[in-house]
């Protein structure tokens, strides 16, 4: 085991970048590994590209070391051919649950999201958290590669649009708007041209999520119900309850949360019995549905609805013999 200036002659060889120095530390019997590789996080702080190939590379430095720390600082502080650098040589782009994006998201570091986001970092952690942040802040060319990256725009209501406006920042609220639109036309016309009941419940595009949770998302319930009923197509309780969207909420929660429950409750989606309803109702969590708006009360309206539909179509089917 190497003494601890041994250690040290390694770390200030590393933070100086002097890799002939740093192949003598490790001969002498330098760990690299000394203080969870504190040699490569020096480096990396120092911007060392040569030291950091030769550290990883050469002598075995592990690149995930402290939750990935090497690549966390350097996105979160703007060094982006050290990050660039340390993705090539496999760090973790979504590193303690997605801080390399999230942090140059928030601090405008364009050339580290593009890095990351080339490295398959993903989007939509924290329910597209860098969105929102890179939003908040004004930040519009990295709002607009996180959004050709596939985030959600309509990710926590499209609070990223919400954010961007209160901070006055127009060209992102401008091109938010624009976007925004363009998806939800886009949504609308394959509603429009597709089997709803193959379509809603298939994956939307590469977004992760069903047609049907995404049509919750942007706001596009109504014009679903419509086409529903026009080629009657129904609910069923595992809509409500396995159709789920990227955090695992079921369709049934996500709608209390974005204001549209009433609208999935509309009798003429359910042609089953009042226990198929009743046991949809019941699967959405009480305080969920209070923050719906949705009451008790309402879905006694529908239950009343269903029964009296009942009632037509028994008395339809009554023959008067004379």
């Amino acid at each position: 085991m190497a003494d601890e200036k041994t250690n040290l002659s390694l770390n200030d060889a590393a933070m100086k970048g002097d890799i002939e120095a740093a192949k003598t530390a490790i001969a002498a019997g330098a760990d690299v590994h000394h203080n969870f590789d504190m040699a490569l996080r020096s480096a990396a702080k120092a911007a060392h590209i040569g030291m950091i190939e030769f550290l990883v590379n050469d002598a075995g430095a592990n690149v995930h070391a402290l939750n990935d720390e090497a690549l966390r600082a350097a996105a979160k502080n703007g060094r982006a051919v050290v990050a660039e650098k340390l993705l090539e040589l496999g760090a973790n782009p979504d590193a303690q649950d997605g801080d390399p994006l999230i942090q140059s998201a928030t601090k405008g570091f364009a050339a580290v999201a593009k890095s990351l986001l080339a490295h398959k970092a993903d989007p939509h952690i924290a329910d597209d958290q860098a969105l929102r942040q890179a939003a908040y802040n004004g930040h519009l060319e990295i709002v607009q590669a996180l959004a050709q990256n596939k985030a959600d725009l309509f990710a926590m209501r499209g609070s990223a649009a919400e954010l961007a406006a209160s901070e006055k920042y127009a060209p992102v609220v401008e091109y938010l708007a624009v976007e925004m639109n363009r998806q939800r036309e886009a949504f609308l016309f394959e509603l429009q041209n597709n089997a709803t009941r193959n379509f809603l419940r298939a994956n939307y595009s590469d977004t992760g999520e069903s047609a049907f949770i995404r049509a919750v998302k942007m706001n596009c319930v109504s014009q679903v119900v419509a086409r529903m009923k026009e080629t009657g197509d129904h609910l069923t309780t595992s809509d409500l309850s396995e159709l789920k969207d990227r955090q695992q909420r079921p369709l049934g929660v996500l709608a209390a949360e974005y204001g549209a429950l009433t609208k999935l409750f509309d009798p003429d989606l359910w042609p089953g019995t009042i226990a198929d309803v009743q046991q949809a109702w019941d699967k959405i969590p009480p305080a969920v549905r209070k923050m719906s708006g949705m009451t008790e009360e309402d879905f006694a309206g529908v239950v009343a609805g269903l029964n009296q539909r009942t009632l037509k179509e028994r008395a339809g089917k009554v023959k008067i013999k004379f």
